[in-house]
């Protein structure tokens, strides 16, 4: 859930989507007060450490 700055509604729509490097920009309208916002997603990778299976 995406919270709207304005007034903090949890409801809003995607109106333009674009590529931003190693995410997306978007910009949103939320469906309560109209207030126009803009979020960036980027994905969070993280390493897998292996470990020794026990018997």
């Amino acid at each position: 859930m995406i919270a709207c700055p304005k007034c903090g509604s949890g409801k809003s729509s995607v109106i333009s989507t674009k590529p931003d490097g190693k995410g997306k920009w978007r910009r949103r309208t939320c469906s309560d007060c109209g207030f126009k916002f803009s979020t960036v997603e980027r994905i969070k990778t993280s390493r897998i450490h292996p470990t020794e299976a026990t018997k």
